[in-house]
Formats: C-alpha cells, sequence, structure tokens
C-alpha cells in the first residue's frame, strides 16, 4: 500500500505543482519551556453587596415602603415565581429616588429579565446602574452568554480573574478557551459584542477594577485570547496548531495563557501522526467522485510534508519528503465485498479509518465492526472511524469501551439550510417567503429550514422555471389584491387604475433553487416589487460561471471558494475547482485528512475531556464543530455576490 501511495502522491504532485503551506508534524518542532507558575497578581478591591441596601436603616416613608417591595420581589425571584415578582415590582412607585435602592431595583429587572430570556432588556437595566459592585461582573457574564456575545463573556471572565487575584489560574484559562471553543446559535463569527450597549457595558465592568489603566488591561487580554483562538481554529492540523500557538507566544510572553496555558493547548506538543486506512470507490460509476475525494486527501497529505517549501514539488524532490510520520492506505472498496473490505481494515491496524462514501456501505460496516477484531481490548484502542457520509440522522454513534467513535462527516444541504436559518435570526427577521422548486435537495432543504425557524413562512413551490414568476405573485398576495380591486369595480360600477402591489410584511425570501431558476427568480421578485427584499440562497445558486445575474443574493458557500486558506487556494487552483462540478468532493476529502489527524490527538488525549468537550475548525468545507464522541457539526461561509459577479464575505458581526 506505502509504494501504491507514493506513486499516486507522484502522479498527482507532477500534475499539481502543489507547494505546502501548512506546519510539519509536532516531532520537528521544539516543545516551548514555559514558566507556569503563577505569577504574583494583586487581588483588586472593588465594592460588593449587591442587595445589602436592603439591610439598611431607612427614615423616610417612601424608602421603607420601597425596601419592603424589593424585599418581596427579591424573595418571589429566589422561589422562583417570575410572575408574582414582575407584579410587585411594576407595582410600586419605581425605580426608588435613592440610589442604592434603585441599583437594588435594577438588579432585580435584570433577575426577572434573564429568566425570561430578554437579555436585551438586560443589558439596559445592567446599563441603568449606578454604581456596580463585584456581583454585577458575574452577572454581566451570564447576560452576555445568553445572546452569545462571546467577546463580552471573555472580558467578564478575565475581570473576575484580576478580581480574585486569579489571573494565572490553570482552571479559570481552561473556563476562557471553552467558552471561545464553544458552539453558538448565531453564524460563525457573529458577535453582538460590538454593538453599542454591549460595548459600554464592557467598558463599564472594567471599570469596576480600580485601576487606572483596568479598561486597556482587560480589553488587550481579550483581544489576544480571541486573536490566539482564531489563529489555531485555523489549523490543518495539530503539528501546525503547535507552531502557530508557539508562534502567539512568542508575540505575547507576558500574556496569562503564556504563563498558565489551557491544558488543550499544552496537549498540541503531545501529538503523534496517525496512521489512515482509507476505503473509496476507486473503479466503477462512482470512481469519479471518489477519486476526487482523494485527491482532495492527497493535497492535505502533501501540504503537510514540508512547510517550507517555496517551489513546487515535482517527483524527484517528493522521494525526500515522503518520510513525514502519517501513514495513508487506500482501498478501492468498489473492487470487493464487505467481508473482505472489513478483513483489509483490520489488518491495516490503522488508527483511523476513513470512508466509505456510500451510506448504505456505512451502515453495513459499522454494524457489522462489533463482531470483527475491531472490537479491541481495554488496553488497545480501538480506531476512530471517519463516515464520509450522514449514515445515522438520529445522532453520531457513541463510542462504547471497546469500540472506537464514529464521526459523520459529509456536505449536506440541510447544513446550507440551517446556516441561513442563524444568519436570518440574527438579523432579526421574523417573516419569510420561501421560494423553492420540487427537487429531493430542496425538499429538504426546506424542511431543514422550517424545523429550526420559529417565526412566519410562505412557501412558493414551483415545478418549471416558467412558472416562478405566478407562483411568487401568489405568494405575494398580488391576486388577493386583483380580486379586491375586482370587487371594488363591480360595487362602484366604473373602471379604477389598479396597479396590482404585493404584501409589504416580509423580511427576506429564501430562494431554494438552481443557478437557472435563480437567475430567473430575480425578473420574478422586480415584477411583483419585491427586489428590495434580501433574498438568501444555497450553494446550488452559486454554481453557474456568470454569477452577475444574481448580484445581491447572499448565498451559502464553502470557504474553499469563499474564504480558502493557502492549502485549500492551492488545491482549488491546481484543480480548477471553481469550473468543478465536485468541488464539495474535493473539499471534503482535504477536510477528511485534517480531521483523522485531529481525531487521533482527540482519542489519543480522551481522558482530559469532559462531556463539554468542543474543537472548532475553519475548513475548506466549513466552519466544524468536533465533540469528543463522533459529534460534527458545519457551518458554511455566507457570502454576498458582487456586481462583478464574485463572492464577498457577508458583514456577521452585529451592528
Amino acid at each position: 500500500m506505502a509504494k501504491h501511495f507514493l506513486a499516486l502522491c507522484v502522479c498527482i504532485v507532477t500534475a499539481y505543482g502543489c507547494q505546502s503551506t501548512s506546519q510539519s508534524t509536532s516531532q520537528s518542532l521544539p516543545t516551548k519551556t514555559v514558566d507556569t507558575k503563577a505569577s504574583e497578581i494583586p487581588q483588586y478591591r472593588a465594592p460588593s453587596g449587591a442587595y445589602s441596601a436592603l439591610s439598611q436603616r431607612y427614615s423616610s416613608a417612601q424608602a421603607k415602603r420601597d425596601v419592603s417591595i424589593l424585599r418581596r420581589t427579591k424573595s418571589a425571584i429566589d422561589r422562583g415565581d417570575l410572575r408574582a415578582a414582575q407584579t410587585l415590582i411594576s407595582g410600586g412607585v419605581l425605580p426608588p429616588s435613592d440610589t442604592a435602592l434603585a441599583d437594588v431595583y435594577q438588579r432585580l429587572m435584570v433577575q426577572i429579565q434573564t429568566r425570561r430570556e430578554q437579555p436585551k432588556l438586560a443589558v439596559q437595566s445592567l446599563l441603568n446602574l449606578q454604581s456596580m459592585v463585584i456581583e454585577d461582573v458575574e452577572t454581566t457574564r451570564q447576560v452576555c452568554a445568553q445572546i452569545d456575545a462571546i467577546a463580552c463573556v471573555v472580558r467578564a471572565l478575565i475581570t473576575q480573574q484580576l478580581l480574585a487575584g486569579q489571573l494565572d489560574s490553570i482552571t479559570e484559562q481552561a473556563r476562557i478557551w471553552a467558552t471561545l471553543q464553544s458552539s453558538t446559535t448565531l453564524p460563525q463569527d457573529f458577535d453582538p459584542s460590538n454593538t453599542p450597549a454591549i460595548l459600554q457595558l464592557m467598558t463599564r465592568i472594567s471599570e469596576i477594577i480600580q485601576r487606572s489603566d483596568a479598561a486597556r488591561l482587560v480589553a488587550n487580554t481579550s483581544r489576544n485570547w480571541i486573536d490566539l483562538h482564531h489563529a489555531i481554529t485555523r489549523a490543518g492540523t495539530p503539528g501546525e496548531a503547535l507552531a502557530l500557538w508557539q508562534s502567539w507566544q512568542d508575540r505575547h510572553p507576558d500574556h496569562p495563557a503564556v504563563r498558565t496555558p489551557p491544558p488543550s493547548l499544552k496537549l498540541l506538543a503531545q501529538y503523534e501522526a496517525p496512521s489512515m486506512t482509507v476505503a473509496l470507490p476507486l473503479s466503477g460509476r462512482l470512481a469519479g467522485a471518489g477519486k476526487a475525494v482523494r485527491d482532495g486527501m492527497v493535497a492535505g497529505y502533501l501540504s503537510e510534508q514540508d512547510p517550507t517549501r517555496a517551489a513546487p514539488v515535482n517527483a524527484k524532490s517528493l522521494s525526500v519528503s515522503t518520510a513525514a510520520a502519517t501513514s495513508v492506505s487506500f482501498i478501492d472498496s468498489n473492487a470487493i465485498d464487505d467481508a473482505s473490505l472489513l478483513t483489509q481494515i483490520v489488518e491495516s491496524e490503522s488508527d483511523v479509518i476513513v470512508g466509505p462514501l456510500l451510506k448504505e456501505r456505512g451502515q453495513r460496516l459499522l454494524a457489522n465492526r462489533a463482531s470483527s477484531p475491531l472490537a479491541r481490548s481495554q488496553e488497545q484502542a480501538s480506531p476512530a472511524w471517519i463516515v464520509l457520509n450522514r449514515i445515522d440522522e438520529s445522532g453520531p454513534a457513541q463510542s462504547t469501551s471497546t469500540m472506537g467513535p464514529v464521526y459523520q462527516f459529509a456536505p449536506t444541504i440541510e447544513d446550507e439550510a440551517q446556516t441561513i436559518a442563524k444568519h436570518l435570526r440574527a438579523r432579526g427577521y421574523e417573516r419569510l417567503m420561501v421560494v423553492t422548486n420540487r427537487e429531493s435537495w430542496a425538499y429538504r432543504a426546506t424542511q431543514a429550514l422550517t424545523s429550526s425557524w420559529r417565526g412566519a413562512i410562505v412557501l412558493a413551490d414551483f415545478e418549471r422555471p416558467r412558472e416562478i414568476t405566478g407562483t411568487v405573485g401568489a405568494a405575494m398576495g398580488v391576486a388577493d389584491s386583483q380580486g379586491r380591486h375586482g370587487d371594488l369595480q363591480r360595487v362602484l360600477n366604473k373602471e379604477i387604475e389598479f396597479l396590482p402591489r404585493g404584501r409589504e410584511d416580509l423580511d427576506a425570501v429564501v430562494a431554494f433553487t438552481s443557478a437557472l431558476e435563480s437567475k430567473a427568480l430575480v425578473p420574478a421578485l422586480q415584477f411583483h416589487f419585491a427586489d428590495k427584499l434580501p433574498v438568501f440562497a444555497t450553494s446550488q445558486s452559486a454554481r453557474s460561471e456568470n454569477l452577475s445575474d444574481i448580484a445581491g443574493f447572499h448565498v451559502t458557500e464553502l470557504p474553499l471558494l469563499a474564504n480558502p486558506d493557502p492549502v485549500a487556494a492551492t488545491m482549488s487552483a491546481v484543480f480548477d475547482l471553481r469550473e468543478q462540478p465536485l468541488v464539495e468532493l474535493y473539499a471534503l476529502g482535504l477536510d477528511a485528512y485534517r480531521l483523522a489527524a485531529w481525531v487521533h490527538w482527540i482519542q489519543t488525549h480522551a481522558n482530559h475531556w469532559d462531556e463539554g468537550f468542543r474543537l472548532r475548525l475553519n475548513l475548506a468545507s466549513g466552519q466544524l464543530v468536533l465533540g469528543r464522541n463522533g459529534q460534527i457539526e458545519r457551518e458554511l461561509a455566507l457570502a454576498e455576490i458582487s456586481s462583478r459577479g464574485t463572492l464577498s464575505l457577508s458583514q456577521t458581526n452585529g451592528g
């Protein structure tokens, strides 16, 4: 198999001219030693006692009444009776005139609002505080977490560290890193922390630290944490991540993460490249698809061999660089039956199995693996499996004590629909018109969108492109408008000049249409006065040579095309992937190679992770979030089509 793989690399590289851009394996990288002893961090003084004002004595009758109402409100909140709490706090002459009691009132309002999932109101109540105390930092963290304002959460955590004198606490460092890695209901890189209210709130909590440079210290520490996270998420393999981590440490030697790194970053230095066995259909009807995945994996393999190479690789130099620790062997799954395929997989003794591509084949192999020698003892780790399909719609296949985890990884239209839904929610849209053809992929996309959408949806489905204008008109209510016009003419018994107008209560259009149908949708929206509505579509709309026809559309797209890293950009140029119908499979192959390395690292250190472990990666096929036991969440980039037909990433960072 090794000779076969070497020959394959030579063939591809000769035409490829691939230049490596990712980092080599960790054996060639020195482990940076840092002093992890916690430095002396002073505990900054700050006022505390969020409700201490309720224990004070007051002389005025009004203040006494206010205290009584506020005490009963707090008691109702503590016992979970939000209705009674709201009635009490809304019934008095509040907020109180006394400054301290007025702040208690605002804090109680925050508690009610957060428990009723009204975080935006809670932010305003926090900003109404005349004097913040230590407890308000934790409240701010909770409110910001509720709206996924990640940068705000990180600043609150750093502020808490400074106040407690725990800036070098490993536990707290791990907490910040887990926050940055966690899943979110918002689109990728969308952080409400840059809205004016949140910015003001972040500044105010920093000022609790009684130090002149507190705001700058917290902001810089937070910004560097986020920069580190962005760098690591773009790493193709743990080896590359280690190099990026070491480079970041050199640039920020005084950062708390350098003194006491989160455990997961320290473990990057403990990585051994895996052996992989890849089962793909390399002959027969699906040979084209299988070879596209294979070529993507080979591109990932070659990029890892020599990151310093500046000139294109050729066959002669390849023989020098193939001594890398990563071992890959390919099996033509179409040439053998299930039993023979499973036997070869067992005999390979690989750390990670990748494939097969067909859903039914994957289901059969996984069903039989429990009775095969792949079920190893506790002392010998079972291989992890990356199936290149969604074989179990109910969720990830979990590992057992003797079986490795199964990761299901495939580009699906459902991922695109859910990405669109995230962006629509983030923009505050509530009412949609969904224009869709009647193909199976469009049906699945519609199902995925509607299952996660709480607002109103007006469906406009058509069978042939020539029906689009009429279908859009019906969905826009033009027919009803025309009917009312006819009724009015009959009542008045005279001709009335009339220009039918569509409904004006829609926020956006979602198009599950092909490139040709999307082009036809543009004049249909113009005809029915709906061309000012923003249009969101999937990559199916963007599979065209001339995208300027749908200028202004927001489309979900592979980062391979919309925002590629250097390796993906090189692969795209070599194989001319913008004109390649199998572009998703090339991205799938490149990322499958990278995921194999990351999955092996995750499993090697499985005893360090809890159930909440997440690893966020920005790769060629999307932003992927990996869990410990087989979970993979995928989100695509959202790009806007310019008048020149080019893709530019949509501005998603709030506002």
